[in-house]
């Protein structure tokens, strides 16, 4: 197919008067595809060859021409005594087509047409089983797409949400745990304090208020307890972990996962 292509383009080039008698245009039979026999939806491209004669140079248009439509009109300038090839694009349908070219040079030359060729592109072959799946799953995953990402982004809305709160809940409860350290933090009177004289009933007996109350309770402490502990050493890493995505998806996830793997052994347990 190649070495016909170039010894018709050879031909053109070294004879164009040969074709008509006008002085610019076609050749004969100057119409030809890159493929004679193609498939349905293949690319093919037509080509044309077209001189010019005279001693001026021509502006011309080229119109490609299927079946009576134009698909193409490339314009083409031909110094004196020049020939070329022009060519446009087509994608081939199946059914039986006509080809052809018109040649408008204005003034210089008459408007001309090629010689129609005819050819015949068959009905595109059944798709296999396997090309048949593939178009199954590519149809339900484009239909699909729309509803998982809707659900993907409530979802993450959700746990957006929920981590948030957890920032919020260790923030807070760490500023109560500080507050409370502070209050509960020991008191005790001033030995420095001005001494309140109390008078026993009874026995006219005279003591120091401060002595009293010291000797009853030096002081008053507040312990705190197991679990308060485990919160205000929790708190902090709750807080570090909800504050940093990297840590806080991948633990959510793993704890999930576990969580349906533990599920599922818990359903297929042997029943007895």
């Amino acid at each position: 197919m190649q070495w016909k292509f170039s010894a018709l383009v050879l031909t053109f080039l070294m004879f164009p008067a040969f074709a008509h008698a006008a002085t610019a245009g076609f050749p004969d039979r100057s119409v030809w595809l890159s493929d004679a026999t193609p498939t349905h939806g293949q690319k093919v491209t037509i080509y044309t060859v077209v001189y010019n004669a005279t001693n001026e140079k021509i502006n011309a248009e080229v119109t490609f021409v299927i079946d009576g439509a134009s698909v193409a009109s490339p314009n083409v300038v031909l110094a004196a005594g020049e020939t070329k090839v022009v060519s446009a694009e087509w994608t081939a349908q199946s059914g039986n087509h006509v080809f052809g070219a018109r040649f408008d040079g204005g003034n210089m030359a008459q408007v001309q047409e090629t010689q129609s060729v005819a050819i015949s592109v068959a009905e595109p072959p059944p798709p296999t089983a396997l090309q048949q799946g593939v178009s199954v799953i590519s149809n339900v995953a484009s239909t699909s797409i729309p509803v998982v990402s809707t659900i993907a982004g409530k979802v993450y809305a959700a746990t957006e949400s929920f981590r948030e709160q957890g920032i919020a809940f260790a923030e807070s409860h760490i500023a109560g745990a500080s507050t409370s350290s502070s209050a509960s933090a020991v008191t005790k009177k001033d030995p420095t304090d001005s001494p309140v004289t109390l008078q026993r009933k009874g026995t006219g007996e005279q003591t120091n208020a401060n002595d009293e109350v010291l000797g009853a309770s030096g002081f008053e402490e507040s312990k705190p307890t197991f679990f308060s502990r485990i919160s205000q050493l929790a708190a902090p890493a709750i807080l570090f972990t909800f504050k940093s995505k990297t840590i806080f998806y991948p633990l959510l996830l793993t704890l999930i996962l576990l969580v349906l793997f533990m599920l599922g052994r818990w359903v297929n347990r042997p029943r007895f």
